[in-house]
């Protein structure tokens, strides 16, 4: 009687990592293409510029599977890294070209998730040339375990930035435009904080939440004080700054306009702030803004309540 012995069945390791990096690709293209409807209608040519992204990683997606020779590695691994050092620069510095040039766009969840797999895909692409990984092989159930976790995590950022909820949209009415208010008629709760302020002292004050549920990007061009109270103070003017997180009002980083809005998630990060001067001692407040933006190529404007209280005491 004989035994006859099965050989394990193996699958390539280059198979296997350039399936990973694919579905990467992928969630990166998709991304990337959920994008283009929004960026076309702020200028056809970040609309194209989005639709060549998208392209590029669908087919860089392709060739990790099927033709992962070293020059084709290496122009996936140096086009990705150029995506992102591009997508740095719009954070960093603003828009190199087109009618938004100059405006640094803000930081949200599909960027950051299209960014994370576009780095995972340029490590991906640079272990594939650096290690002799196409004659190795493994077990073929590790194989698929690993081809299970590139999906997955591709799936799960594609859908992180998808399934974002907009809690902070209660108060929403898109009569009157794509930004909401967070209490009532009002971008300030009506348990804001009195602020406190010195005679002679200039400081920024918040003066409003800036709560974008129209589902696309806006750009707010100016703000506005309309209506305010008391002559203890006076408004100088009003800028977008990101929501100060704790005791930073001394941080004064804002803009005039020209800020890009990206559509609120769960709460707003950016802000309203007022640079308020007390004249003498007294009260002072803040009733009303008008916020004039782009939205959809074209200039619009809405006027809101806000809950701005301040007390200005004596000089320090």
């Amino acid at each position: 009687m004989s035994c006859e012995q099965t050989t394990p069945r193996t699958v390539s390791s280059g198979a296997v990592l350039g399936g990973v990096a694919a579905c990467l690709l992928l969630g990166a293209a998709v991304l990337h293409m959920l994008e283009v409807p929004e960026h076309f209608e702020v200028d056809p040519l970040y609309g194209w510029f989005f639709v060549a992204v998208a392209a590029g990683q669908t087919l860089a997606a392709g060739a990790m599977i099927f033709w992962r020779s070293t020059s084709v590695l290496y122009l996936i691994a140096m086009g990705n890294l150029g995506v992102i050092a591009l997508w740095l620069l719009t954070r960093m510095a603003g828009v190199p070209l087109g009618i938004e040039a100059g405006v640094r766009q803000p930081v949200e969840p599909a960027d950051l998730a299209a960014t994370f797999l576009e780095v995972a895909s340029v490590l991906s692409a640079t272990y594939l040339l650096s290690a002799p990984v196409d004659g190795a092989r493994i077990a073929y159930p590790a194989g698929v375990a690993l081809g299970l976790v590139g999906l997955v995590v591709s799936v799960a950022a594609v859908s992180w930035p998808v399934m974002a909820r907009r809690e902070a949209c209660t108060h929403f009415n898109p009569v009157y435009g794509p930004l909401g208010t967070v209490e009532g008629h009002s971008i300030l709760p009506s348990d804001n904080p009195q602020t406190r302020l010195s005679k002679g002292e200039t400081r920024p004050i918040l003066s409003g939440l800036i709560v974008n549920c129209g589902g696309e990007h806006l750009t707010v061009t100016a703000v506005e004080v309309i209506s305010d109270g008391g002559d203890a103070a006076q408004a100088l003017e009003s800028f977008v700054m990101p929501v100060q997180r704790g005791d930073r009002s001394d941080v004064w980083e804002g803009s005039l306009g020209n800020v890009a809005v990206p559509p609120t998630n769960d709460h707003p990060d950016l802000a309203l702030y007022s640079r308020v001067k007390g004249v003498a001692e007294g009260f002072y407040s803040i009733n009303g803004l008008r916020i004039r933006y782009r939205y959809r190529g074209k200039s619009q404007a809405q006027v809101f309540a806000t809950n701005v209280a301040i007390d200005i005491v004596g000089g320090p």
